[in-house]
């Protein structure tokens, strides 16, 4: 069922981007409109970068650790918190 829905997503926002794509038929057409916005946003999916974890999940902890050597002890878990949120955002 969740596959199902996340392919079906998956499918409205790649036609939406492939739109997009087809309006900008030029390296000029894409420096305007990235040049006219103050902040740019990219969607990167697992197809496009390669993760040395061994589960998406395990990037949260690598965070919270390098945080960690940086700055201190963190007072909250942020792996757990964030890998939480995660499966929350996903139901």
């Amino acid at each position: 069922m969740k596959r199902t829905v996340l392919k079906k997503i998956h499918s409205k926002l790649h036609n939406k981007y492939l739109g997009l794509v087809k309006t900008l038929s030029a390296d000029n057409d894409l420096k305007r409109l990235i040049n006219s916005k103050d902040i740019i946003s990219f969607d990167i999916f697992d197809t496009v970068i390669v993760r040395k974890v061994l589960n998406p999940s395990d990037i949260f902890k690598i965070v919270e650790d390098l945080y960690t050597e940086r700055y201190g002890k963190l007072e909250l878990k942020f792996a757990d918190i964030r890998i939480k949120a995660n499966l929350k955002q996903l139901r």
